[in-house]
């Protein structure tokens, strides 16, 4: 175990305990409950401005110490696409993201399908070491339930409900899961009974809505909707920020949903609950939301810093090493090369490049040194994004002949 998750152990292990871990005290019946929820980092560990992701630990962590002053009980959930997309996270599997959720403080991380990507076994290898509980989106016929990668995670803090907490899936991310290696990747149903009286039921949806729209989120309306067991729904796409209150079937349901702005890179939200119990069970009786932004003066750990920059100095220099025997020669091989690339990562049948993709470069420069990794990043214009679809083989043949023509 690394001295930074050693540095953060007692404060987890003080909320985070097993579904068969020891009940706190006896509880008030009224208890503000506040959820600092983290999403979509997608494995960036440094911006372009020169920050780095252990200003976002910093700052939930001074906004849990502010929350506790408050007299509230506070819970640290990621909700996922955390590990995955960028490069440097898929480039040391995981393991510096894990430190900056053990940094922050995390009680609860619910990786979405595309976390999964980095590898199920990665994944299971770092959730048996982590601090907090690993909540999968799946199951996983005959595996004995555990505190980590396990189905639900139960929080018992001293006083105020029992805090059980899901993470849910559209079907449709079934076929993600299993093309990442994921045995027996089935969606979980919500529980068909209300919560028990002693507990609150929050869940974590992807959802995988088509746009930013609300009424797209199909599969979130109908969680809200839906009879029985849960109290609180957060949805990391929801396409807003916005807190609903709903009742289905008698019972108060809060909604909430971030909208994910791109220019607000190390940004998190907090939840703040009011909860009551009345006639032995806990409800909630209200709630607010609001994004913050990570303060880059917050302070940092020391640890954290000098972890996220040693995977910055082992992500560059892999990235300044000759591509190997057979890397392109020629702008016609970068093309390729390049087109090959997008073709395996995205498990696809076809690539297609635009004219634009590739920016303009003298021909002499490819025989002149041999390419890094970097040099064909920089030589990309397409960024980070890439669209995946589906075409018959008639469009298919339609855009080539319309691009041949053009």
């Amino acid at each position: 175990m690394s001295t930074l998750r050693k540095a953060h152990l007692v404060t987890a292990l003080l909320l985070t305990i097993a579904a068969a871990g020891i009940v706190g005290a006896d509880a008030d019946d009224e208890v503000g409950v506040t959820l600092l929820i983290t999403s979509g980092t997608s494995g960036r560990l440094f911006g372009d401005d020169g920050a780095t992701v252990a200003s976002l630990a910093g700052t939930i962590r001074a906004a849990a110490e502010d929350a506790r002053a408050e007299g509230r009980v506070v819970v640290i959930l990621d909700a996922g696409r955390t590990l995955l997309p960028y490069a440097e996270s898929r480039f040391d599997g995981g393991a510096t993201m894990f430190e900056v959720l053990h940094s922050a403080g995390c009680s609860v991380f619910t990786p979405a399908p595309i976390d999964f990507a980095i590898g199920t076994p990665q994944v299971r290898t770092l959730a048996a070491d982590a601090e907090f509980a690993v909540v999968r989106p799946f199951t996983i016929e005959g595996e004995e339930p555990g505190r980590n990668l396990s189905e639900a995670a139960e929080l018992r803090p001293e006083r105020g409900p029992v805090l059980e907490i899901l993470s849910l899936m559209a079907p449709a991310f079934s076929d993600d899961l299993a093309s990442a290696g994921v045995d027996g990747a089935l969606a979980l149903e919500p529980p068909d009974a209300p919560s028990p009286a002693d507990r609150l039921r929050i869940a974590v949806i992807h959802s995988r809505g088509q746009g930013g729209k609300l009424e797209n989120r199909v599969l979130t309306w109908r969680l809200v909707e839906s009879p029985g067991g849960l109290d609180v729904l957060f949805d990391p796409d929801l396409g807003a920020d916005v807190v609903l209150r709903s009742v289905s079937d008698g019972r108060p349901v809060v909604l909430a949903g971030r909208h994910q702005d791109h220019g607000r890179l190390w940004a998190f939200a907090r939840l703040d609950l009011e909860t009551e119990r009345d006639d032995g069970r806990w409800r909630v009786t209200g709630a607010d939301f609001q994004v913050i932004d990570a303060d880059p003066g917050a302070p940092t750990d020391p640890l954290l810093v000098a972890t996220v920059e040693g995977a910055r100095e082992a992500f560059r220099t892999a990235r300044a090493e000759p591509l190997a025997d057979g890397a392109p020669r020629t702008r016609e091989d970068l093309e390729r090369f390049v087109l090959r690339a997008l073709r395996e990562r995205a498990r696809s049948e076809v690539a297609i490049l635009n004219r634009g993709a590739l920016r303009p470069v003298a021909e002499e420069h490819f025989q002149k040194e041999r390419l890094t990794q970097e040099t064909v990043g920089r030589l990309l214009s397409i960024d980070q994004y890439v669209t995946v679809g589906s075409l018959t083989g008639e469009e298919l043949e339609s855009l080539a002949a319309e691009s041949v023509r053009r």
